[in-house]
């Protein structure tokens, strides 16, 4: 493979594989798809933060240097279409899609999630957790609507393409949350709210069960199996 410089490559899988979307790219084409896509476009992204490949290959970019999360199509690789402008002051985004075609889409420092709408993105994103107007930080309760309430840091975000449901990891709490496609109302489903260093392993496995009585400390990464298992 001899398109994208070593290192860089590395450091895009490494995100992929942290971001849970070795399997996204294992059944659209694996790495000489990621490559083609990206081999157009190495002078104009600078700084990558978050990268998500669709079931249509398409592949999705947030460059937070640019402030842009951006639309590569595989049926035309050599385009790079903004498909949202990001706030300056945002470090840190992470990228997920589900079936419908919409891109979600996570901004830790602001404290929300949103979403836009790949048939027209022209109109903005659509604000599904925290508040649009503030990046106040805080902790909605269990059962609640999240959208226009205080969220506190989310990071790493997946959503489950058959419920549709969003799982992200909120890291000012330490808990993996979910919010239901239904009705916009989050749960905590591993986590106590409180942050403690943990001293019963690195890694969890969640077998379509919580652990709502467990606290964590420094969480990384999120995958959602197409069981309901969460890692």
């Amino acid at each position: 493979m001899t398109g994208l410089p070593t290192v860089l490559l590395v450091s895009f899988l490494c995100q992929l594989w942290y971001l849970g979307r070795a399997v996204s790219l294992s059944q659209s084409g694996g790495l000489l798809e990621l490559e083609r896509l990206l081999a157009h476009h190495r002078q104009e992204i600078k700084s990558i933060s978050s990268i998500w490949m669709s079931h249509d290959q398409d592949l999705f970019i947030a460059d937070i240097k640019a402030s842009k999360i951006y639309h590569v199509s595989s049926g035309s690789p050599e385009s790079l279409v903004v498909l949202a402008q990001l706030e300056p002051d945002e470090k840190a985004v992470s990228l997920s899609g589900d079936n419908d075609g919409n891109l979600y889409y996570s901004e830790f420092l602001l404290n929300r999630i949103q979403k836009v709408l790949l048939c027209c993105a022209e109109q903005g994103s659509i604000l599904v957790a925290g508040k649009q107007s503030s990046a106040e930080q805080g902790f909605t309760a269990d059962g609640e609507i999240i959208r226009n309430k205080a969220m506190s840091h989310p990071s790493d975000i997946f959503i489950d393409q058959q419920s549709q449901d969003i799982y992200y990891l909120e890291v000012g709490v330490c808990s993996i949350r979910r919010i239901s496609s239904e009705d916009g109302r989050v749960y905590t489903i591993a986590g106590t709210g409180y942050c403690e260093q943990s001293t019963s392993g690195d890694y969890l496995v969640l077998t379509r069960g919580m652990a709502t009585s467990r606290s964590f400390f420094d969480l990384k990464g999120l995958f959602v199996n197409s069981y309901g298992d969460v890692y």
